[in-house]
């Protein structure tokens, strides 16, 4: 797991902890050190698990609509809105797994721009961390 993912895990654990002062300095570090190896992909070699952290496309661009992502997340939690995706989302796996299966979708189609592709990203995998943490609650349920 690369430096950005585990950043971004990070962030996602704090927000399901309700964390959010928390998990905005975590996002603020994230941010950073996704521009960081951003820079450092353009000049001499670096680690290419670090340097392809968004696994399609490291431009400005892709990694603004990603981190824009977050902070929709970051507002969305913060405010308990219940119109918002991110306070509805269900505890369904096959729900959430075709919300994936969708995002994923936005973010391979060729006529989203580089922007929505890494908005979409971001909330892909914010759906698999879901998924994830659905699977594990449920070993635990049964143990």
């Amino acid at each position: 797991m690369s430096r950005i993912e585990q950043d971004t895990a990070a962030f996602f654990d704090l927000l399901s902890e309700r964390r959010f002062t928390d998990a905005e300095r975590q996002l603020a570090s994230l941010e950073l050190g996704i521009v960081f190896i951003k820079t450092r992909a353009e000049g001499p070699a670096v680690d290419k698990k670090e340097s392809q952290f968004n696994r399609s496309d490291p431009s400005p661009e892709y990694i603004t609509g990603y981190v824009r992502a977050l902070e929709g997340v970051l507002v969305a939690a913060r405010s308990s809105d219940e119109r918002a995706l991110f306070n509805r989302l269900p505890k369904d796996r096959r729900v959430l797994e075709r919300y994936r299966r969708d995002f994923l979708q936005f973010r391979d189609d060729i006529l989203h721009s580089t922007f929505d592709r890494g908005f979409f990203s971001a909330w892909v995998e914010y759906l698999e961390y879901s998924l994830k943490r659905l699977e594990q609650k449920g070993m635990k349920s049964s143990a």
